[in-house]
């Protein structure tokens, strides 16, 4: 028997890149009535938003979500698990969801400006909102646009 004197170490596989169709029209959400100073936040990775939207919004199939993130199955059941804790705690501790960060790819840009709050998605970079025309925008796809600075989500 070959294997006698070895050990097998399973690697992890590489962390894939999950893709993202679009992203969310808001940065989260808070309780009613609750200035957002005094709240506590709880976290919400862009990718998973997307398990919640593609399963409970698009209500789709687990296994047809998992195909349009290019993730596995299971993955895509952790991240969906993982991300329904995360509001089911929000919502019963009172604490706001914040949606930002993951490692995620997309085939567009994607900007939010933070003087008229618009999110806008395009094939390619922008420098101002096409909104208000505010040069004020956050680029949240995490690409590095070429001859510009980025502005980063804290």
């Amino acid at each position: 028997e070959w294997s006698a004197g070895f050990i097998f170490i399973r690697m992890p596989n590489r962390r894939r890149f999950r893709r993202i169709n679009t992203p969310p029209s808001m940065e989260g959400f808070k309780p009613f009535g609750v200035p957002m100073r005094d709240l506590e936040s709880v976290n919400l990775l862009y990718e998973e938003y997307e398990a919640l939207r593609l399963a409970d919004y698009e209500d789709l199939t687990q296994e047809e979500a998992a195909k349009k993130m290019n993730i596995s199955r299971p993955t895509f059941t952790r991240l969906y698990e993982k991300a329904r804790k995360s509001i089911a705690k929000a919502f019963v501790e009172g604490k706001a969801i914040i949606i930002r960060g993951g490692t995620f790819t997309t085939d567009d840009y994607w900007y939010r400006c933070r003087e008229c709050h618009e999110t806008m998605v395009t094939e390619e970079p922008v420098k101002t909102c096409k909104n208000c025309d505010s040069d004020n925008i956050i680029q949240l796809d995490g690409k590095p646009v070429p001859g510009t600075q980025k502005k980063k989500i804290p």
